[in-house]
């Protein structure tokens, strides 16, 4: 049987932001188990400007789900916590991103690994960077800090001290 090692990452900006990050974690580790987890970081909205700061975390998750499964339980769980899909990167209850997995790269219609957003993203890479130094993707590997360095999305990403 095949385990999966992914980073998910985990957002919110409806109140309570902190609860419902707690929410998705908890319903993400009935599908798997969380091996680790970033701080949480509050974050100027990303796209739709108009709109509260989100906390923003990664978590380490291991799961015997494949990638395509892993998406259509993610999903289920966003509808589950609340979530409404309204406005194009909209207010949001919950959002849980497939950022990598495994050494993989995937492109189908409605998933791509990693994520098509990682690399431009401060809010993913501040706190994936908690958890790792580098992103390998088919054999490339990236340093995280360095991709902090030239990322192009220079918004606020404050660490927050919270017990999650």
């Amino acid at each position: 049987m095949r385990i999966y090692k992914y980073f998910l990452g985990i957002g919110s900006n409806i109140e309570p932001r902190l609860v419902n990050l707690k929410n998705a974690v908890s319903e993400l580790n009935k599908y798997g188990s969380t091996r680790n987890k970033s701080s949480v970081y509050e974050s100027e909205p990303w796209g739709y400007k108009e709109q509260a700061a989100f906390y923003n975390a990664v978590i380490e998750y291991e799961s015997e789900l494949s990638p395509t499964e892993l998406l259509n339980k993610i999903q289920s769980i966003e509808q589950v916590l609340g979530r409404e899909k309204s406005l194009h990167w909209g207010p949001r209850k919950i959002d849980i991103d497939i950022l990598l997995c495994d050494n993989q790269y995937l492109r189908i219609t409605n998933l791509q690994i990693p994520h098509k957003h990682l690399k431009q993203r401060r809010f993913v890479l501040e706190p994936l960077a908690e958890l790792t130094k580098s992103i390998r993707v088919k054999g490339q590997e990236q340093n995280t800090d360095m991709l902090i360095q030239i990322c192009s999305d220079k918004s606020m990403v404050n660490k927050l001290k919270l017990d999650w």
